[in-house]
């Protein structure tokens, strides 16, 4: 409860102008239980997602694979970002999953990790960072309660998922592209890693 920005959403004031900031008061009174680690009321005992027999409840509605809760907050974020790329730098400034190249065989001895021609980075921003180049940016939204992540912190697990972007990404896009990368990793309850935060200063800036 303690971890700061992760109130940040009680904040929000509903207003007439922008519906999609009102929740409605069964929704609210959820997301005020999971809050406090408390079951919402009214849950099903097996997962609705088809394909999945697993039983229900928060831990797993955070972590399923099958129910396409995971892919929407991800894309979510992508659109998120875009729309206010847009207002803050204009139309055109960015682009929603842009290709990050075709190595020749040669590159390939000189890129770590990611080496593939059909990678894609998230989304590109032009002038983000500097004068007529482009940052490229790869969404994470990290589960703090599945396997990989449930004995570390929030802040931990958040680090490790920005190291993970950074190692993937960066070489290539540095020295193919000549641009900057910068990962945009973030918990499903909201908490924003420092690369996030620094990505948001960026554009509000």
């Amino acid at each position: 409860l303690s971890i700061p920005s992760a109130n940040a959403w009680l904040h929000c004031l509903p207003v007439y102008w922008k519906p999609n900031l009102c929740l409605p008061k069964k929704d609210f009174h959820d997301a005020m239980l999971l809050r406090f680690n408390k079951q919402p009321n009214d849950l099903p005992s097996v997962c609705p997602a088809s394909g999945c027999h697993e039983d229900f409840n928060p831990v797993h509605a955070d972590i399923c694979r099958k129910g396409g809760v995971v892919n929407r907050r991800h894309d979510y974020i992508k659109v998120i970002l875009t729309k206010f790329v847009e207002k803050a730098f204009g139309v055109g400034s960015t682009v929603i999953e842009p290709m990050i190249g075709i190595l020749d065989p040669s590159a390939k001895e000189m890129i770590s990790e990611i080496t593939t021609d059909d990678a894609r980075a998230d989304v590109s921003i032009r002038n983000l960072m500097s004068p007529y180049r482009t940052t490229y940016i790869d969404v994470c939204v990290i589960s703090p309660v599945c396997d990989t992540n449930k004995t570390n912190s929030v802040a931990k697990s958040i680090s490790n998922a920005e190291n993970r972007k950074v190692n993937s990404y960066r070489d290539r896009v540095q020295k193919q592209l000549g641009g900057d990368f910068l990962p945009c990793c973030m918990s499903s309850g909201g908490v924003l890693g420092p690369s996030a935060k620094k990505i948001i200063n960026l554009i509000i800036d």
